[in-house]
Formats: structure tokens, C-alpha cells, sequence
């Protein structure tokens, strides 16, 4: 007896790895920024390194303030 599967089932039963960067455990939010502060961002770290940099000031930010420092 065979069983009649099709390709599309065939093809959603194998595990395939997903393309692309790994999650990095962190949600897409757009923050408006002037171009200068962009600038003075880039200036320091660099284009690659922009995303970064932002995480690490907001999480800094939190942190004074959660202490009552600001």
C-alpha cells in the first residue's frame, strides 16, 4: 500500500534551519533620532555598531533612573 503525500507535505515535514541572523531576544521598535545625534552616534561607534550603542544608552538610562540617580 503507498501512501500519496504531496511535495508540500514532504517539504513542511523536514527540518530545515532557518536562514539568516540568529534572534538576538530583542523586539524592532523605531526611535526618531535627528540626524545629528545620528551623526554624533556614528562618529563614535560607527554605522555597524548604531543599534548596539542605542541598547546599551537606553539599558544605562533605565538604570540611573530606576536608582532614583535622574
Amino acid at each position: 500500500m503507498t501512501e500519496n503525500i504531496s511535495l508540500a507535505e514532504k517539504q513542511s515535514s523536514v527540518s530545515r534551519k532557518a536562514m539568516g541572523r540568529p534572534p538576538l531576544g530583542v523586539k524592532v521598535t523605531a526611535v526618531r533620532l535627528t540626524p545629528e545625534a545620528l551623526g554624533r552616534i556614528d562618529a563614535l561607534v560607527g554605522a555597524q555598531k548604531r543599534a548596539q550603542f542605542i541598547r546599551e544608552a537606553v539599558d544605562e538610562a533605565l538604570e540611573r533612573r530606576e536608582k532614583g540617580a535622574d
